[in-house]
């Protein structure tokens, strides 16, 4: 307990949550992680948060974040076992898109999905542009 007395406060319970891996527990605030067993009061760099948060690339670009990578859209490993989807339901984001290159508007698609939403739509166009545009670069990276 003094590596914890020594790092921020600690005087309430909700200011931290502890998280184990089989190896080591990690005292964690919404703004740093701190090995408390295997390396006590080693910061850690990398987080889940890094991970899957918004962060540049290498070539300056930005990436979006994987659990929300558009506004109305979202990623949730247990449904459609993590395809990006119209946020709040299980409406795949490539159906919406799809629908509005077809021609549908944000009302036609809620004629035939109710549950999606304006915004949904809106992020279902967006998401399959910067879908396309890095597969392409991507694709011109492999070929030059």
């Amino acid at each position: 307990m003094a590596i914890l007395h020594d790092l921020t406060d600690v005087d309430h319970l909700a200011h931290y949550r502890l998280f184990g891996d089989g190896r080591t527990i990690v005292w964690a605030t919404e703004g740093e992680q701190v090995d408390i067993l295997k390396r006590p009061g080693q910061r850690l760099l990398i987080t889940m948060t890094d991970v899957l948060g918004e962060f540049q690339g290498w070539t300056g670009e930005t990436i979006v974040p994987l659990r929300r990578p558009k506004a109305g859209i979202e990623i949730d490993p247990d449904v459609l076992h993590g395809y990006p989807v119209v946020e709040d339901t299980r409406i795949p984001y490539s159906t919406v898109s799809g629908l509005v290159t077809d021609g549908l508007d944000a009302a036609g698609i809620r004629y035939f999905y109710p549950s999606v939403s304006e915004l949904g739509v809106t992020g279902a166009v967006e998401f399959d542009h910067y879908v396309r545009t890095y597969n392409s670069r991507d694709a011109n990276m492999r070929t030059a």
